[in-house]
């Protein structure tokens, strides 16, 4: 009789500390959103950006990756363009994403970000990764190259809210968990850098 009452508290105090932890892993990515989600109108009228971004030879990533988690794409990008120093940027402000893109394609920087695809032919899992192309903040167009060589044309807020994966509802908990963990994050953008050749 007692084994059995302390295996029930025993349950009942393991089901409270993961309630109280998930509970806290929702609460961090719901801050997380709000500070994502700024305002880009000010960006939307700087004379910076005026000028259209465009990749002068976009990357071509040569397939799918597999592994659509922030260390999988890391991993898989090392592979596949040893070239290059890969860096993740993640959970930027909407007018922080906006600016890294668009200093990365003005200074020949191939930068690659991860998305959801509003539309319902969209691959497995509804994301992507894509190769920024093209911005051009004040006709409201950014325009991604996908892993088959596609070409997909956004509005900029359309864009914002993929990159976010706002895919119109609430979204569900387990995918705020993964957002939390940072197995996956929003408003990522893989940066590959040359790699600086050392002296000797």
């Amino acid at each position: 009789m007692k084994i059995l009452k302390s295996s029930i508290i025993g349950a009942i105090v393991l089901f409270v500390i993961a309630a109280v932890a998930t509970a806290t892993l929702v609460i961090k990515q719901n801050l997380i959103d709000i500070v994502i989600n700024d305002n880009i109108t000010p960006l939307v009228h700087n004379v910076k950006y005026r000028t259209p971004a465009i990749a002068g030879e976009v990357l071509e990533l040569g397939g799918e990756i597999e592994k659509l988690t922030n260390a999988g794409i890391l991993a898989e990008l090392q592979k596949r363009f040893p070239e290059y120093e890969v860096k993740i940027k993640k959970n930027l402000a909407n007018s922080e994403l906006l600016d890294l893109m668009y200093d990365s394609l003005t200074g020949g920087t191939p930068i690659l970000c991860l998305i959801a695809e509003t539309d319902e032919s969209a691959p497995e899992g509804g994301a992507y990764l894509g190769v920024v192309a093209k911005m051009d903040i004040p006709s409201d167009l950014v325009t991604l190259c996908g892993p088959d060589g596609f070409q997909k044309p956004y509005g900029t807020r359309e864009f914002l809210k993929a990159a976010r994966f706002e895919s119109g509802g609430d979204t569900e908990l387990f995918a705020k968990l993964k957002f939390a963990l940072e197995i996956i994050t929003k408003n990522t953008v893989f940066v590959l850098e040359e790699k600086e050749e050392k002296p000797g």
